[in-house]
């Protein structure tokens, strides 16, 4: 292995924040990437790589595995430090900020911080069926009453992450792995949350995020990103995924799911 081998997949926004430092650093072609689907991540070969079988993942020409995103990415900046742009603060105030924004995004809304069955992570409430299909295995689906407190903690997390802002990025002046973290979701949430639950305004009452979105847009390489999001999510909104189970749930009145 001459190359250290990067396993992508373009429907997951943990793994497009590596993606996105890589088009930012300029060093995609120094990484070899392996497209990995849910099923493979089951497979001895890969969960011998990621014990966790979680994606993304990286592995070194040594042999060495890195998973989780947080990690790789610092791990990234660490190895090319001095490569710019720099996508880490210069004070430890400032780094702690970034750090608490990508603790917030990692525990509450993209990780089940759990790998056994019925685990599902907060965004998964806007994709994974309530019952067993293709898309959604029968150890991912989301019974309606858990769906519906998951959608009540993503508008609280908004919420947060809306106070975490400084402005126009999330640590200030500057773009850092908290905004590479955070922008891949977000695409999630515009794409997902008006489709899924009929929400009419994802940043309502957060001005801080919506203009962060549109400050973060102004870049070619987040342009991409976006890009490879959508067109990857794009035959499961028009019918491969479980959206129209989703929508069919919220039919239910007993249940909130429209916010505000």
């Amino acid at each position: 292995m001459s190359k250290p081998v990067f396993y992508d997949r373009f429907t997951s926004n943990n793994a497009a924040r590596i993606r996105l430092w890589l088009y930012l650093k300029g060093k995609e072609d120094d990484f070899e990437v392996q497209l990995t689907k849910h099923a493979q991540q089951l497979d001895p070969k890969y969960q011998a790589l990621n014990p966790l079988g979680k994606l993304p993942l990286l592995v070194l020409p040594s042999g060495q595995s890195i998973a989780e995103s947080s990690v790789i990415l610092s791990y990234l900046e660490d190895k090319y430090k001095g490569l710019s742009p720099s996508l880490r603060p210069d004070s430890p105030e400032d780094r702690a900020h970034m750090e608490m924004v990508i603790r917030v995004h990692d525990v509450y809304i993209a990780s089940p911080n759990c790998t056994q069955p019925g685990f599902t992570h907060t965004q998964g409430c806007m994709y994974l069926g309530p019952t067993e299909s293709h898309f959604t295995p029968k150890e991912r689906t989301i019974p309606r009453p858990a769906r519906a407190a998951k959608l009540a903690e993503l508008w609280k997390q908004l919420d947060i992450l809306e106070g975490l802002m400084w402005g126009p990025y999330f640590v200030g002046s500057a773009m850092t792995l908290a905004d590479l973290t955070l922008y891949p979701t977000f695409v999630f949430f515009v794409m997902m949350l008006p489709l899924a639950f009929r929400w009419p305004d994802v940043f309502h009452g957060r001005p801080k995020l919506c203009a962060w979105m549109g400050e973060m847009e102004k870049n070619a390489h987040v342009q991409m990103v976006k890009r490879q999001i959508l067109d990857a999510w794009e035959p499961k909104l028009r019918g491969e995924g479980d959206f129209d189970a989703i929508i069919e749930e919220t039919k239910d009145s007993s249940f909130k799911w429209v916010y505000p």
